[in-house]
C-alpha cells in the first residue's frame, strides 16, 4: 500500500490535475436514498437529454464543457469552449437500437446480488440485474468455454492486472471495500472475482457491418457506489481509430469531456454520472 501511495504522489507531481469548482461528487451527484447505488435522471430529463444527443443541440449544450485532453496533447492545443469541437455522430448500425446504443453487451462473470445477502458486492465493470444470490451471467453460461478462454487469455490478464494496479493507486479505499466483498463471497458462496477486484466485465460488441461503438446517454445507476473501469478497444486490421476526434467520454453532470485513447484506463463512478460518447472535429 505504501508503494502505491508513493507511486500516486509521483504520478500527480508529473501530471496535470484538473479540479471542478462548480461540481462536487459528494454534494451534486445522484445517490439513492439508501446510499448504496446511484439514481438516474427523472424521466422527462432523460427524454430531453436523448433528444439533445440526437440533434445539433448537443453542440450548444456542451459549449462550456471542459475538454480534458490526453497527456501532452493538451499542451499543444489552445483552450477553447468544447462546442467549437463538437459534432454529432451520424453513423448508424444496421442492427436494432438499444437503450444504451447500437452494440451487443457481452457480460462475463457474476451478476451482483442486491438481496439481503448481497449488499457487500460493491462494484463491477458493467451492469447487473436483481438477484438474491450471485450467479454467472447468461452470456457466460451459454458460452462457457469461450468465456473461460477469454478470461485466461494473457492479453486480458494483462489488462485486468493493469486495471487492478490503477485502482490500488488511485482508490485504495474502494479496493478495501472490494477485498472485503471478495472475502465475504468466498466464505459464503465459494466464488471469487474473475477480473481482479471486479466481479464482471462487459465487452460492448460490434454488430456485423458496424465500424465502431457509441454509447447513448445513460447512468449505470444500479451499480453500487464505487468506480467502474472503462477502456476503448481496437480490433487489429480494422480502420485506424483517431482518438483525437472520435468517441470522447462525456460526464454530463460534471460538465467535462475526456479524450480517451485505446487501452487507456479510465476510472469513474458510472453509477453517479450520466455518461455517453461524442465525436469531435476541428484542428
Amino acid at each position: 500500500a505504501a508503494d502505491f501511495s508513493r507511486l500516486k504522489e509521483k504520478r500527480l507531481e508529473t501530471s496535470e490535475l484538473l479540479q471542478s469548482a462548480g461540481f462536487s461528487m459528494t454534494k451534486d451527484s445522484a445517490i439513492s436514498g439508501t446510499g448504496w447505488q446511484g439514481k438516474q435522471l427523472q424521466v422527462p430529463d432523460r427524454k430531453r437529454l436523448q433528444e439533445i444527443y440526437q440533434s445539433d443541440e448537443i453542440r450548444t449544450s456542451l459549449a462550456q464543457f471542459l475538454p480534458v485532453y490526453y497527456d501532452e496533447y493538451a499542451l499543444s492545443r489552445p483552450h477553447r469552449p468544447f462546442a467549437d469541437l463538437c459534432s454529432r455522430s451520424h453513423e448508424r448500425a444496421a442492427s436494432r437500437e438499444r437503450t444504451r446504443g447500437p452494440h451487443f453487451p457481452c457480460i462475463m462473470g457474476h451478476f451482483r446480488a442486491y438481496g439481503e445477502v448481497g449488499l457487500w458486492l460493491l462494484a463491477s465493470f458493467s451492469h447487473s440485474h436483481l438477484s438474491q444470490y450471485p450467479e454467472l451471467t447468461r452470456f457466460h453460461v451459454d458460452n462457457a468455454s469461450d468465456a473461460e478462454a477469454f478470461i485466461n487469455n494473457p492479453a486480458i490478464q494483462h489488462v485486468t492486472n493493469a486495471v487492478s494496479s490503477c485502482l490500488k493507486m488511485m482508490f485504495p479505499g474502494v479496493v478495501r471495500r472490494l477485498q472485503a466483498s471478495a472475502e465475504w463471497y468466498e466464505t459464503h458462496h465459494h466464488i471469487k472475482p474473475q477480473f481482479g477486484f471486479f466481479w464482471n466485465l462487459c465487452i460492448n460488441g460490434i454488430f456485423p457491418g458496424q465500424k465502431r461503438i457509441h454509447s447513448k446517454p445513460h447512468a449505470d445507476y444500479k451499480n453500487v457506489v464505487g468506480v467502474c473501469a472503462l477502456l476503448v478497444y481496437e480490433i487489429p486490421g480494422r480502420v485506424k481509430f483517431n482518438h483525437s476526434k472520435r468517441t470522447w467520454l462525456v460526464l454530463w453532470e460534471a460538465e467535462v469531456a475526456i479524450q480517451l485513447p485505446p487501452w487507456v484506463v479510465c476510472l469513474y463512478p458510472s453509477s453517479l454520472l450520466t455518461h455517453f460518447n461524442i465525436d469531435v472535429h476541428g484542428a
